[in-house]
């Protein structure tokens, strides 16, 4: 929407989904909770600093490749995965859910389904 704001149907964007999830991680990291961004664009290492300024993002943003980034979610490099894409991963170093871009229900409601996701982990 031209608004910023996805409706119901349109594809999620990282940068919109950073700047919903900004509030959310202000409020949930006294409880342990973590967000940590990779950036996987050409030319993102350029700009980090004004997309974490532009977004208000206090979460760490990260570099990595598609390739690592398959390696570290333990993807195949032959399977298609679309972004954002988000590991919510517990205490103990376990992925416990795993959301994609093309769950367009999911990030419709980012900012509500973010915090389930964080309650489930936190339990």
């Amino acid at each position: 929407s031209r608004s910023g704001t996805p409706v119901q149907g349109d594809p999620p964007h990282c940068q919109q989904a950073a700047a919903r999830m900004a509030p959310v991680y202000q409020q949930l990291r006294g409880q342990g909770f973590e967000i940590i961004g990779l950036a996987m664009n050409p030319g993102a290492a350029a700009n980090l600093r004004s997309f974490k300024e532009k977004y208000d993002v206090e979460f760490p943003v990260g570099l990595a490749s598609r390739n690592e980034f398959a390696a570290f979610a333990e993807l195949s490099l032959m399977e298609r995965f679309y972004y954002p894409y988000f590991l919510y991963v517990d205490p103990k170093g376990v992925v416990r859910e795993e959301k994609q871009g093309r769950d367009r229900q999911y990030f419709a409601d980012l900012e509500k389904n973010l915090a389930a996701s964080v309650a489930k982990l936190l339990d």
